[in-house]
């Protein structure tokens, strides 16, 4: 009878055990997905934002944007948590005054500056080495609509 008590309190705690170690293994997984580091800094892809573009005060479409930004190594595993949403409020102001005007293919080198300068200046250090654009896009209000018609 014992043994049959010793035996299931084991296999729970093996159960218990694996359980666990998985769900650490995947947590390490999905969180290094996002990030690369390289050279002292870590490079971490945010995920993308759509901002919309209003002409006339009508909404014409949507700017969909996804930025990777770099971090300076400053011994804090924790500073990318604090980063992403400076970073994307940042990113969401810029495009959204860059787009009333219209974005040009000129104005790319000063959207990244500009994010970044706010950036820094929201953190109060230069945290952030470098905005890099990794997809922008437009889309029209008439390909949305278009997009709900075929579902």
């Amino acid at each position: 009878m014992i043994q049959q008590i010793i035996l299931g309190v084991w296999v729970c705690l093996a159960t218990l055990g694996g359980i666990y170690g998985a769900d650490l293994l995947i947590a390490t997984e999905r969180s290094d997905a996002m990030s690369v580091r390289v050279g002292g800094i870590t490079y971490s892809k945010m995920l993308p934002i759509s901002v919309p573009v209003l002409r006339d005060g009508e909404l014409d479409g949507y700017v969909v944007a996804q930025f990777v930004y770099g971090i300076s190594d400053t011994g804090d595993k924790h500073v990318a948590e604090r980063v992403e949403p400076y970073f994307i409020d940042a990113v969401f102001r810029v495009l959204y005054n860059e787009s009333k005007a219209g974005i040009q293919r000129d104005d790319l080198e000063n959207i990244k500056k500009e994010i970044l300068d706010r950036v820094n200046a929201s953190l109060g250090d230069n945290i952030v080495q470098e905005a890099l654009i990794d997809q922008i896009n437009y889309i029209s209000v008439e390909q949305v609509r278009c997009s709900k018609q075929v579902e």
